[in-house]
């Protein structure tokens, strides 16, 4: 290995020309994942991006060691970004990158606030509430901790109050907390309490409660186990915001159907657009010359 003093490191702004320009030199590297380049060519378009001591890498041949996710990120955003770059390591440093543990949601929460009471459900609860009735929609991680901060009070009640903190197996899978926490925007809070309470195992009171104990039998059944994580996911979302829309509406409901139409939009929703860049396909990057 080279001697510390052999890696020369420099912060550059590296525009879309640029970066194509240091693709050429990305001769030998892992596989390209388009979803990774796509949550990186979010954050650098919403403004999300920020600068960390982890360099673009070039060995002492010019070639990427690390890094190209990031600078197809850049040529795919069209922003020009400012990073640290390291060059003149020696090739076999490749084989010690990314070794460390990514950070999650829940561990950058805790580095901000180590009294925070964000924990992994509380996450996927915030995911599931952005994507709602959608299919397939990528979040970065500052998205994700962007939103928690944005929407602490509609998740506050939604897990800790309408569900009294409690994780029952089967009953309560993060689709559930999402739909109250939209529903928290619009309905009456103790209405929603009581179908809470109800899905945690009340009894109903009468015939217009039916739709949370429908909705909890359903589950316990474990009627979502046989399909696919994400569309069993979809699925209990769906029934879920159908089954507490017939709950407030005060409906006697014998069975639930999948409500594929989003009830309760979130502040701001309706003028909001996918900033996710899509259909992502690296294009070659360009020559240089001389």
């Amino acid at each position: 290995m080279k001697s510390k003093s052999e890696v020369r490191f420099k912060v550059e702004e590296i525009s879309p020309q640029t970066a194509e320009s240091y693709l050429n030199y990305n001769k030998i590297n892992r596989p390209l994942r388009k979803g990774l380049v796509e949550k990186y060519a979010s954050d650098m378009l919403n403004g999300l991006w920020g600068m960390t001591h982890q360099a673009i890498a070039f060995d002492e041949q010019g070639n990427i060691l690390d890094g190209q996710h990031r600078l197809w990120a850049i040529v795919e955003s069209g922003k020009t970004i400012e990073m640290p770059v390291a060059r003149g390591l020696a090739p076999e440093a490749r084989d010690y990158i990314d070794q460390g543990a990514p950070r999650t949601v829940v561990d950058v929460a805790k580095l901000r606030d180590p009294d925070s009471n964000i924990t992994q459900f509380w996450g996927a609860t915030a995911r599931r509430m952005m994507i709602g009735t959608r299919t397939h929609v990528v979040f970065t991680r500052q998205e994700v901790l962007n939103f928690l901060e944005k929407h602490e009070k509609a998740l506050t009640f939604a897990i800790t109050d309408a569900l009294q903190g409690k994780r029952v197996f089967r009953v309560t899978p993060a689709a559930i907390p999402a739909v109250i926490a939209r529903a928290f925007y619009h309905e009456d809070k103790d209405r929603i309490r009581e179908f809470g309470s109800i899905m945690l195992g009340s009894m109903p009171k009468c015939d217009e409660d039916s739709g949370a104990h429908v909705l909890r039998g359903w589950l316990l059944a474990g009627a979502p186990n046989r399909a696919k994580a994400m569309a069993k996911d979809l699925e209990v979302y769906a029934k879920g915001q159908r089954a507490l829309q017939g709950f407030l509406a005060g409906e006697k409901l014998r069975s639930i159907y999948a409500k594929t139409e989003e009830i309760w939009s979130l502040p701001g929703e309706a003028t909001r657009k996918a900033k996710a860049t899509k259909g992502f396909v690296p294009k070659p990057a360009k020559a240089v010359k001389g």
